[in-house]
């Protein structure tokens, strides 16, 4: 099997899938080309995936995600940051993981979905005022998935 699309498979519908369920403009790390067009956003940084291979055939790849969550205190709501935090927090369910991308042979078909790994602690931090007006936390957990060949 060949491995070299599945990071960008997997980091592209990470990103996707917590844009839709936070109703967010969501970014993967590094890629926040207007992210002064927005009063808050999330930022995707996805390490791995990390694959291990316990019988021929049979791969498990593992991925620590971690969801940076920014917003302007533009508004008077002082629980802005906690709102999105929980709608971040709730998204970490099952995720489809699609062929997304920019190669020629990327179709948005389905290749699996990647488990939160439920023995592995969900955590949520809130890391306050880092400039002017942005405050900042994040959500952080782990997922799984198992693919056969």
């Amino acid at each position: 099997m060949d491995w070299t699309d599945f990071p960008r498979w997997i980091a592209a519908s990470i990103a996707d899938h917590f844009e839709t369920e936070a109703i967010c403009k969501t970014y993967i790390e590094t890629d926040c080309k207007d992210i002064e067009k927005y009063n808050q956003y999330l930022e995707a940084r996805i390490d791995g995936p990390y694959k291990n291979t316990p019988s021929k055939g049979y791969h498990i790849l593992t991925c620590p995600v971690n969801i940076l969550v920014s917003t302007n205190k533009v508004t008077t709501d002082v629980y802005a940051l906690h709102r999105l935090l929980g709608k971040v927090f709730n998204a970490f369910t099952t995720i489809p993981i699609y062929r997304y991308g920019t190669s020629s042979g990327d179709d948005d078909s389905k290749i699996g979905c990647m488990d939160l790994m439920t023995e592995e602690q969900l955590i949520l931090s809130y890391l306050g005022k880092v400039e002017n007006e942005m405050y900042q936390g994040f959500v952080q957990g782990k997922y799984k998935m198992e693919i056969t060949e």
